[in-house]
């Protein structure tokens, strides 16, 4: 009876955090406090690439990011010269359904990580940029980490990560592109992310590495359509 009471608890704590969200996004898209990644960004992010494809693309495919939010955190890092990476528990993730019934609420399960950098919170989750401190009113984050860029570019993996973001996989974007393609339609950045993705196939020209694979694999006995 206790842990059904307790759950029940949990649901409403969950409908009321979004209408609470609600208010305050709305708050944060009238004052401008909430904005798209800035041009310069996504001009740095999109000369890094990630499988073959831009960052700047990735980053603007909400589908693309979330879930994975300390990897898509350290890959926009990559395009601000001074920043901080911070991990911490935040109350989207808190009383999120899916976190809720797992159990996680109250565990390093429901830690999220974003990048702060003058004034700005970017949450890769949401593909876009909260002014610090509205991101901080909506959210409450209890912060566990926070790590400069100096800090970062002396690990391991972040290092891995700048080395392989200036490979540019061609070979594997006939597989790559057209699992993509639907999602760039959806996204919130709309026309903007569609020129963005038609300049990356533009100067790779895409059309012929897809000519040039399809080709390679019909030598080879496999049918790519």
């Amino acid at each position: 009876m206790k842990e059904k009471l307790t759950l029940k608890i949990r649901k409403f704590r969950v409908k009321a955090f979004r209408i609470y969200f609600n208010l305050f996004f709305n708050l944060g898209l009238y004052t401008r406090s909430i904005k798209y990644y800035e041009q310069p960004l996504i001009e740095r992010l999109r000369l890094l690439y990630y499988g073959g494809v831009p960052y700047s693309i990735i980053l603007m495919i909400q589908r693309l990011c979330n879930g994975i939010c300390y990897d898509r955190a350290s890959m926009l890092s990559l395009g601000l010269e001074e920043f901080n990476l911070v991990w911490g528990s935040i109350m989207g993730v808190r009383y999120n359904k899916s976190t809720i019934e797992n159990g996680y609420q109250d565990s390093e399960h429901s830690d999220h990580c974003w990048v702060e950098s003058g004034g700005w919170v970017y949450d890769t989750s949401h593909c876009i940029k909260y002014r610090k401190w509205l991101y901080y009113l909506i959210e409450r984050p209890i912060i566990r980490r926070r790590r400069d860029q100096d800090w970062c570019k002396c690990q391991p993996y972040y290092q891995e990560m700048i080395r392989d973001s200036s490979n540019c996989e061609e070979g594997f974007l006939p597989l790559i592109v057209p699992l993509i393609e639907p999602h760039v339609k959806k996204s919130i950045y709309g026309n903007k992310l569609e020129s963005e993705f038609e300049l990356f196939l533009s100067r790779i020209n895409y059309s012929q590495i897809h000519d040039e694979v399809n080709a390679d694999m019909v030598r080879k006995g496999i049918k790519v359509e």
